[in-house]
């Protein structure tokens, strides 16, 4: 709102058929009912963005639903933006000093400035 910019609010989700994760540690495939996931993915980015039409009025949102591989579509989507906000859930403890592989790969290869976020607490 301070900077008169609009926004773009990018949800990226993946199913069976694509790798949404690359390290060896990452959860297994499992098999979804990809409409139900779909709508599943939109139910939580409309749940991210409640609020904020209230909050900042003359803030445009572009809502996107990209199925895709998640590191890879964030960092793509890095080349077009101004600054880049990633979330990291922290998992508390020693842990909670990490980031998630998303974050680190968003840091490491974005293209523009990167904040990492972590949830909780507002």
């Amino acid at each position: 709102s301070l900077h008169g910019t609009d926004l773009v609010a990018l949800h990226a989700w993946s199913t069976r058929t694509e790798r949404a994760y690359e390290a060896p540690a990452d959860p297994p495939f499992v098999t979804y009912d990809e409409d139900r996931l779909r709508d599943e993915e939109e139910r939580v980015l409309a749940e991210a963005l409640g609020g904020l039409r209230d909050t900042y009025p003359d803030v445009a949102v572009d809502r996107r639903l990209v199925r895709g591989r998640i590191r890879h579509t964030v960092i793509e989507a890095s080349a077009e933006a101004g600054i880049v906000v990633v979330g990291a859930r922290g998992r508390g403890g020693f842990a909670g000093l990490l980031l998630g592989s998303v974050s680190q790969a968003v840091l490491q290869h974005g293209h523009c400035p990167v904040v990492v976020v972590r949830s909780g607490e507002r």
